[in-house]
């Protein structure tokens, strides 16, 4: 039975030399990953800018087309009540559809007439 102490390795030290190569590689190994997730980035970008694109222009027409067919004359002819209480104000209310200044919004049953007088 030995009493000895169990071996143990030295450390290795690395030169100069060494160290300047392994900076050298791992500099090399991070701007590979790098570069590899920028492709990656590109590739997908591309590739869901390339996918969304007809649905994204299709709802854009639809909105502008619903907007412009919700309001036609408001826009057209600069009439704009921002409530209720401006267009009874300017003795506009209550308001027809079509009629210039009307809006969705201030329409609150959705029958075609916007300020109309409240009925209990």
């Amino acid at each position: 039975m030995s009493f000895k102490k169990p071996f143990r390795a030295e450390p290795i030290v690395l030169g100069k030399y060494q160290i300047a190569l392994q900076r050298k590689r791992d500099l090399r190994r991070a701007g590979k990953y790098l570069a590899l997730a920028c492709f990656g980035g590109m590739v997908l970008g591309a590739a869901s800018a390339a996918f969304d694109r007809p649905q994204m222009f299709g709802s854009i027409t639809q909105s502008t087309t619903a907007t412009e067919s919700a309001q036609p004359n408001s826009l057209l002819s600069g009439t704009y009540y921002s409530n209720c209480s401006m267009a009874q104000a300017a003795g506009a209310a209550p308001i027809h559809s079509g009629e210039p200044g009307y809006r969705s919004e201030l329409d609150r049953d959705g029958d075609g007439i916007a300020c109309e007088p409240y009925r209990n």
